[in-house]
């Protein structure tokens, strides 16, 4: 029975700590709150902040002298890609320039172009706006693209169609031979 009634003091003693314990805990609290911050400052690189990623070369095709009508559909390979990691809203626009179509054999041999028509489509999340109507950008630059005050990150431009105009006057007398242009494409800071 001692022992018994020994065993249930240990007990009870074991359970007035436990409970003073929890009691304790319970009511402990901050006398004080204070806040603290944390930070972070973004930079754009300093290279290569506003890249034009990817640029279409133009195909028009093969054609025979004397079914040629002066006018020529063009074949764009691939969209526009450009990365803007200036972090900004100044925007940006590309330009582009068509230089004369020389022989590929003979730099002599000129085709008789008089226009190079270039239409960019917009981009479908909006951020990028083409030309809305094709413009000539035979021997002299063009806008053909401008991207918005928000339009940070990776843009890829809407479809692009083209079509290059001959003088009719003079294809009866071309040489036979691919010709070649140099495009220039350039992307320039801010929107105008």
């Amino acid at each position: 029975e001692n022992e018994m009634l020994l065993g249930n003091k240990v007990f009870s003693w074991s359970l007035g700590i436990l409970i003073s314990t929890l009691t304790m805990v319970g009511i402990v609290s901050a006398d004080t709150t204070t806040n603290g911050t944390a930070t972070l400052t973004v930079v754009a690189p300093s290279t290569n902040a506003l890249t034009l990623m990817s640029t279409p070369n133009i195909d028009f095709g093969t054609a025979t002298i004397g079914s040629i009508n002066g006018t020529l559909p063009g074949t764009s390979d691939k969209p526009y890609t450009i990365l803007d990691l200036r972090g900004g809203s100044t925007g940006y626009r590309v330009q582009v320039e068509a230089s004369n179509f020389t022989s590929k054999t003979d730099s002599s041999k000129l085709l008789p172009v008089t226009a190079v028509m270039m239409n960019v489509a917009n981009s479908t999340n909006g951020e990028l706006t083409g030309t809305g109507s094709a413009v000539n950008i035979f021997g002299q630059q063009a806008v053909v693209l401008t991207g918005g005050a928000d339009s940070n990150g990776t843009q890829v431009s809407g479809d692009i169609t083209s079509r290059l105009t001959l003088d009719t006057s003079k294809v009866g007398s071309l040489k036979v031979g691919e010709y070649q242009a140099t495009v220039t494409h350039s992307i320039v800071s801010g929107i105008q």
